[in-house]
């Protein structure tokens, strides 16, 4: 929740960094309802709600 709520306060991104999204990232699932878990390469697990 703490991620998401960082995301919705700084808006949208205007630029995406392919080399550092490839660095953080292992996984992304995307659940048929709607749900994006973001799985890091530190073992952290990110879950958002796409609108």
């Amino acid at each position: 929740m703490f991620v998401c709520k960082i995301i919705a306060e700084t808006g949208r991104i205007k630029k995406f960094d392919v080399d550092l999204y490839f660095a953080l990232t292992e996984k992304v699932v995307v659940h048929d309802d709607g749900r994006l878990t973001v799985g890091l390469l530190d073992g952290t697990e990110v879950e958002c709600l796409i609108e």
